[in-house]
């Protein structure tokens, strides 16, 4: 990540807002990879994330479990606690290494799954 990106991000709130089956909940967060982290435990799919991070293989694992299953909704969108202006993120935009992953939450298990 870029010394700017690293200054929008710490400047943001990251507002995760799901509808399952038309139940509809939303999560905020201080760091975009707590939201990713969080996003695959809802989907049931952190084992896909813990091989190699949220790259655009997971991203379009969450698409296919979007797709299978009765979800309704999902957006993330940071939002600017000074100007409260939000703006909706895309996939491309939250995509990190187990590494980084990690540095956000140390509990987050980056020790590959056994082949």
């Amino acid at each position: 990540m870029s010394d700017a990106s690293n200054k929008t991000q710490e400047a943001s709130i990251w507002v995760v807002a799901y509808n399952h089956d038309y139940n509809e909940y939303s999560r905020a967060f201080n760091d975009p990879r707590l939201a990713a982290i969080d996003i695959a435990r809802e989907f049931n799919i952190t084992a896909v994330i813990s091989r190699a991070g949220a790259t655009e293989a997971f991203w379009d694992r969450i698409n296919e479990e979007y797709e299978a299953n009765s979800w309704k909704g999902l957006t993330v969108h940071s939002l600017n606690p000074e100007s409260l202006e939000m703006v909706k993120s895309a996939p491309e935009e939250m995509q990190f290494s187990l590494e980084e992953l990690s540095e956000a939450d140390p509990d987050f298990a980056i020790t590959p799954p056994a082949p």
